[in-house]
């Protein structure tokens, strides 16, 4: 075989080798990127030389349960060098290199970390031969989820390492297009100490944490907004399972808000905040320092101890998104021990104004302009007794006030005790709330002078807080003035004592946002005059429990005035919706009477009680622009009484009244009354009516009859039921009686000798006007006949020497009627004109003769129920009448 064939053979032979190591090594590559979940690896023009591979275009996709991303990279240039026959990266260039991240990580479902915990930083001393000495991306785009959907981020990448043989130090840099602006993140980290730990007692040759100091800055514009200095030390006396963490943070200018916000709206909710006036970027400054111990267990650091302070000055206002525009002085410092911050020290001047929409879920007249926030350490907090046991942690304690202005100006000093142990709550002592609000109206009522002086003590935390009210807690209000168009009413000098009442609030505070603020507990208050049209003006006194939130006030309990009067009180106000005021009073006795008559301003003087339960109810509701609607109840048991000189009793029953727009209605429920004594016993009385009216003519609506009746001298009474205006005087009420006992009538007479047998039965039409009651063609009979005794010798005695007086003398002695009607009339003055007819005989005066009498009869009515009696000289007067009567009869005979 000759040489050229063997050379051929040999380099065919080399080729199907590197043909073979190709393809196995092309199958192993992509057995080992589906291991990590890189799928879909390509380049396109693939230029290799013995010093460095470029690629036109490479890319991949990283796919994992939660997410997915897609890197993409041009003008892709990766170079290396041979250093002691090892290959070692020395760049990696990209023009441009894109990423897109889709998706987000699922809620982790892996065992929570203990607190404070971060992953250990077990780094390698020396870097790995892939990984390069330099990167540099001209042109970096990074799309991210975001809260619009998808965000981009765009800028350049360039990182370096110095040392040949080590990864540290290195730098790094990234520049970033933030909304036109450019902004650059540098970084330098180098090593501080650490190594192997081989050899060391207890370290079983495991590598300690390497020591790492870090500096940053963040630039914008040329100007350095946030300068980062931090370092991180294995203590190599514990075998490297401890490090310490040491650091600060400086901000020596602000950036400017409306940037800031800008950028972070587009990736969470961010409100709006315009200020009248932008700060100077140098106007403020903020620094942090700490330090912190942690303790390495297993591929994790836990911090157990550390000290954290915070600096900040800001001369003008600056504006923190979702909070307010603030300016001042903050210093802190807070301690972790045991796993648990603890605040030492805290000094604050701050003031905050232009609040952001936060503020909308504060009601408006609470809702401030500007608040001055000022916090100073403390005395130490001391048990609440001599002999109580010390505390088993000492508490830091500061003293906080807040000035507010706004619609409300609004003072709030407390002493906050805040535990050394990571307690969620601040004990609040000795806080004093004191509000001045100006001249306020809802659903149409005003109220003048209002002030609150809240006194307490309790705790907040970050959801919440609670305070409960202690002596000295009141509201205070100097005038209250009901809505335009409803009956005067004016309440002065209000004192509510708000001892033992609880004030609650629950807030968001990442928001941030009032979601409810309620009052509730007991609550004493107090009117120095309460004035209305119905009542008497005197002072008022109110005991019961109040329940007052954002949206509605309640009060539950019993308002008693100086007369006595001590009616249930129900209100319930939904502010600027529904006023309801529920109220119900009971009385019994002739305590009732004395307690109306000093309570209400219209209760007449003759009217008393003496026996039985009066039960009034009262509701009032008013809606927000509309007039408002009443309704109640009068009850009534076995209540007795006197009207002036008339004696009544056994009522029993119920009156509604209503006053719903501009409709009053009255309606009688089971009204009735065992007896009415005017001089006449009357019983039985049954009322059924109803009465409908306009407020502002009360006098001229209608009333509706059902049914009135009642029982008189062993007869029923009755007035035709019917329906009459009012307006439209005089009214005509038919009365109709059947079944009056005469001798019952006669009895009423106090002269001996005079009674009488039989029933009358009668219709009397009785008219009621402006001047009084009249009767008109009244008509009275009795059918059944009767029998009359009148005494005969005083009929003798008139004329002795007529002998016609004496036949009627002797009739009337036993006079067997058998015809009595009669014509009955009434005028205004109070006369009673009765023309008389009467038809009998007295069987032992001239077997029997007939006789016909027509007498009229005139009386004064009102004197005649007043006396209770017909004196003899009423009776002397009728005697006349019928003589003369008599007479005139015989002279025309003649």
């Amino acid at each position: 075989m000759t040489r050229r064939k063997r050379v051929g053979l040999a380099v065919l032979a080399i080729v199907l080798l590197l043909v073979v190591a190709a393809l196995g090594l092309q199958a192993h590559l992509r057995s080992s990127l589906r291991q990590v979940g890189i799928e879909e690896l390509h380049w396109r023009d693939l230029t290799l030389s013995l010093r460095k591979v470029e690629l036109d275009a490479a890319g991949f996709v990283l796919v994992q349960p939660e997410r997915r991303v897609r890197v993409a990279a041009e003008q892709l240039t990766l170079s290396w060098s041979w250093r002691a026959f090892r290959l070692k990266v020395d760049h990696l260039a990209a023009e441009r290199l894109t990423v897109s991240w889709d998706g987000a990580p699922p809620p982790a479902q892996t065992p929570q970390a203990a607190p404070y915990s971060y992953p250990s930083l077990e780094i390698a001393q020396s870097p790995a031969f892939w990984m390069p000495r330099s990167i540099r991306v001209a042109d970096l785009q990074v799309t991210l989820p975001c809260k619009g959907g998808r965000c981009e981020l765009k800028g350049s990448l360039q990182a370096t390492r110095s040392g040949p043989a080590s990864i540290w130090p290195a730098e790094a840099e990234v520049q970033l297009d933030v909304n036109g602006h450019e902004v650059l993140v540098a970084a330098e980290i180098e090593q501080s100490s650490g190594g192997e730990s081989a050899g060391k007692p207890g370290s079983q040759g495991k590598a300690i944490p390497a020591g790492l100091s870090l500096s940053a800055a963040i630039t914008a514009g040329g100007k350095k907004y946030i300068q980062l200095r931090t370092e991180y030390l294995p203590d190599e006396g514990e075998g490297g399972r401890a490090v310490h963490w040491t650091g600060s943070l400086t901000m020596p200018r602000l950036p400017d808000a409306g940037a800031v916000a800008s950028w972070l709206r587009q990736w969470r909710p961010v409100p709006e905040l315009k200020l009248a006036t932008q700060p100077e970027p140098d106007s403020a400054a903020i620094s942090a320092d700490w330090t912190f111990k942690g303790q390495v267990e297993g591929e994790m650091t836990r911090l157990v101890s550390g000290d954290v302070s915070v600096v900040g000055r800001i001369n003008e206002a600056w504006s923190v998104p979702g909070m307010a525009a603030v300016r001042g002085d903050l210093g802190v410092a807070m301690a972790l021990a045991r796993e648990s911050w603890q605040v030492k020290h805290v000094n604050a001047d701050l003031t905050f104004t232009e609040p952001a929409s936060w503020v909308e879920s504060v009601p408006g007249i609470l809702r401030p302009r500007s608040l001055v926030l000022r916090i100073r350490p403390g005395q130490q907090a001391k048990p609440a007794h001599a002999d109580s046991e010390p505390p088993t942690q000492e508490r830091v304690t500061l003293d906080v006030s807040v000035r507010g202005k706004g619609a409300t100006a609004f003072d709030i000093d407390a002493d906050l005790a805040l535990p050394t142990a990571d307690s969620r709550t601040v004990q609040l002592e000795d806080v004093r709330v004191r509000l001045d609000f100006p001249r306020l109206e809802a659903g149409g009522w005003i109220f003048r002078g209002a002030r609150a002086d809240l006194r307490g003590r309790g705790e907040a935390g970050v959801e919440g807080l609670s305070l409960e009210l202690s002596p000295g807690a009141k509201l205070l209000l100097d005038y209250v003035d009901n809505p335009e168009g409803a009956r005067p009413f004016w309440a002065d000098g209000l004192a509510a004592d708000l001892a033992e009442t609880t004030l609650s609030a629950d807030y968001d505070l990442t928001e941030p946002a009032l979601s409810s603020l309620r009052l509730a507990g007991p609550v004493t208050i107090d009117a120095v005059r309460l004035r209305h049209d119905f009542l008497k003006t005197q002072p008022w006194h109110f005991d019961g429990t109040v329940a007052l939130d954002l949206d509605r006030l309640t009060l539950e309990g019993e308002l008693e005035a100086e007369s006595g009067a001590a009616p249930g009180l129900s209100l319930a106000y939904d502010f600027g919706d529904a006023f309801i005021l529920d109220a119900g009073l009971e009385l019994t006795g002739a305590k009732a009477s004395h307690v109306l008559a000093g309570t209400l301003s219209r209760w007449p003087d003759v009217l008393s009680f003496s026996a039985g339960a009066l039960d009034a109810r009262f509701r009032t509701e008013m809606i927000s622009g509309a007039p408002a609607d009443i309704e109640g109840q009068l009850g009534f048991a076995a209540l007795s009484g006197q009207y002036g000189q008339v004696d009544w009793s056994g009522l029993g029953g119920g009156l509604a009244f209503s006053l719903s727009g501009e409709t009053v209605y009255l309606q009688s429920h089971d009204l009735k009354l065992d007896q009415l004594n005017p001089g006449v016993p009357i019983e039985n009385i049954v009322l059924d009516a109803a009465y409908r009216a306009s407020p502002a003519n009360f006098q001229e609506g209608v009333l509706h009859l059902r049914r009135a009746a009642a029982q008189v001298l062993g007869g029923s009474v009755q007035v035709e039921p019917n329906a009459w205006s009012v307006a439209e005087r005089p009214l005509l009420m038919i009365v109709t009686f059947d079944g009056v006992d005469l001798s019952r009538i006669m009895a009423l007479y106090p002269t001996e000798g005079v009674s009488g047998t039989g029933q009358l039965r009668g219709r009397v039409p009785v008219r009621i006007g402006e001047h009084g009651i009249s009767v008109e063609g009244g008509v009275l009979s009795s059918p059944g006949g009767g029998v009359l005794k009148l005494p005969a010798d005083r009929f003798r005695s008139l004329t002795p020497e007529n002998p016609a007086m004496d036949l009627v003398a002797d009739a009337v002695a036993n006079f067997h009627y058998s015809v009595l009607r009669s014509s009955v009339n009434y005028d205004r003055s109070g006369q009673l004109m009765l023309d008389l007819h009467l038809e009998g005989q007295n069987p032992e005066v001239r077997d029997g003769y007939p006789v016909v009498l027509n007498v009229n009869l005139e009386e004064d009515i009102p004197a005649l129920i007043h006396s209770l009696r017909l004196s003899d000289r009423v009776n002397r007067a009728v005697t006349d009448r019928v003589l003369n009567r008599v007479e005139k009869r015989e002279g025309q005979s003649r």
